[in-house]
């Protein structure tokens, strides 16, 4: 068999370049927007840069209850908090994910570091890197 290209990986769909438009899960068009396990959380369209470095981070699990000001209060603790959004539905139901921008990049990954796994609002939340782009 002729070899892999790096477009290609082994056995799999070609990788979409950063940047490009494509069909993500529900028919919506995203920068390589994905679904998260289950909660049907979509990363929102205010990203931090997908390359590393951002000041924008990505958390899940987050409680039905929470709202971004409870949000904000946990994420405080490592760092100054722009802004922070927990996303929802069209009917007004949080998807139980949320958006936090720190001042620096050094703080959006010390909250990677430090919260990542803690508990708010009796849920452990995760929390990486924002992979959209801007």
């Amino acid at each position: 068999p002729p070899p892999a290209s790096p477009d290609v990986p082994r056995g799999g769909a070609p990788r979409v370049p950063e940047g490009v438009l494509r069909q993500v899960p529900g028919g919506r068009l995203g920068h390589g927007a994905s679904e998260e396990g289950g909660s049907g959380c979509r990363v929102h369209p205010l990203g931090g840069g997908g390359g590393g470095g951002g000041k924008r981070v990505y958390v899940g699990n987050l409680s039905w209850e929470c709202q971004w000001q409870d949000l904000k209060d946990h994420m405080r603790s490592v760092g100054e908090v722009l802004h922070a959004d927990v996303l929802s539905g069209p009917d007004g139901r949080s998807k139980g994910c949320g958006l936090v921008e720190y001042a620096t990049p050094e703080e959006a990954q010390r909250a990677i570091v430090e919260l990542n796994d803690t508990e708010l609002m009796g849920r452990m939340v995760f929390v990486r890197e924002d992979r959209e782009a801007r």
